[in-house]
């Protein structure tokens, strides 16, 4: 069910699934995706959920041997994350300014 929901964000290759914790692990076929998850599939079933990037090497599954990053991807990665982490904080800062402009709204309401 919860695989059906972040697929709305496009395509999922892998999922590893981790009864104990509860968690599950999305392997989106592109950034994109990925980052389209990550910014707007965070309520489900009325909940909101916890999403964090998993950054770990992961095991190849037909070879068993771990992929390595070289620096150049590492360093993509980090700006791609940078990139991540300020549209982050400006959806933050508009949906501040929202519940300000609300709040205004509801006074000057409630004033008449």
């Amino acid at each position: 069910e919860i695989v059906n929901h972040f697929a709305k964000f496009g395509e999922i290759v892998d999922t590893v699934q981790d009864e104990v914790t509860p968690s599950i692990i999305l392997k989106f076929k592109t950034r994109r995706f990925a980052e389209a998850a990550m910014t707007t599939g965070k309520n489900f079933c009325d909940k909101s959920l916890t999403l964090s990037w998993y950054n770990q090497a992961t095991p190849d599954r037909e070879t068993g041997e771990v992929a390595e990053c070289t620096e150049e991807v590492q360093e993509e990665e980090e700006d791609e994350h940078q990139v991540r982490d300020q549209i982050l904080a400006e959806l933050e800062e508009a949906d501040e300014e929202m519940a300000a402009n609300e709040r205004r709204h509801q006074a000057f309401w409630s004033r008449l």
